[in-house]
């Protein structure tokens, strides 16, 4: 089983479609929540960990996309891909 997530305007070709298993999905979801906690709601992470189609609007998903980056540059990000191997 797989999850995906899926750009709503497809005209952008880079970075409209992402899959990740399922043994992978939940803590790689449970990381971006915890890393997220004023972007995300609790309904946001549930919904999305049980993969019910919930969409998250523009502005927060440009928000959880800085976060990220911020996360990636500082190191974190590696640590804990460093850790999961």
């Amino acid at each position: 089983m797989a999850f995906y997530l899926i750009g709503l305007k497809l005209e952008n070709v880079s970075g409209i479609f992402f899959k990740n298993h399922l043994r992978q999905w939940r803590p790689l979801w449970d990381y971006v929540y915890n890393n997220c906690p004023e972007i995300l709601t609790q309904r946001d992470y549930v919904e999305v960990r049980r993969h019910d189609f919930h969409i998250i609007d523009g502005i927060r998903t440009r928000k959880i996309e800085s976060r990220l980056f911020e996360l990636a540059e500082a190191g974190p990000v590696l640590q804990r891909a460093d850790a999961d191997d």
